[in-house]
């Protein structure tokens, strides 16, 4: 049980499994009477049955998940790309507005 692929259970096996668990002889007391370390067994094979029914829901989402961690992946690419062009252009702008500065002063001492 401790090696058992859970995440690889069959759908038809699950299928198999489940109306035989649904019985009356496989109620938790029925199994309890014939044998008190089949209760284990059965408390394990319910937790498979809700295992394999959760990963149908899971997978899928850890799919999508998986290709939006790499459409964000690529954006976030693009967008440190275009934030360094920004602060280029920050950067080119303010020594642009010194230079003018500089200017103006130079101006406005021949001026006076």
């Amino acid at each position: 049980m401790i090696s058992y692929n859970k995440d690889n259970i069959p759908d038809a096996l699950i299928q198999r499994i489940k109306p035989l668990m649904a019985e009356e002889v496989m109620s938790e007391k029925r199994v309890e009477n014939a044998s008190k370390a089949l209760v284990a067994v059965r408390i394990w094979i319910n937790a498979m049955i809700t295992y394999h029914e959760t990963l149908k829901i899971v997978n899928p989402m850890r799919e999508t998940a998986r290709v939006m961690t790499e459409k964000l992946s690529v954006v976030m690419g693009a967008l440190a790309e275009k934030q360094a062009k920004v602060k280029a252009i920050n950067d080119n702008l303010a020594m642009l507005n010194s230079q003018a500065a500089k200017l103006e002063a130079q101006a406005k001492e021949l001026n006076d």
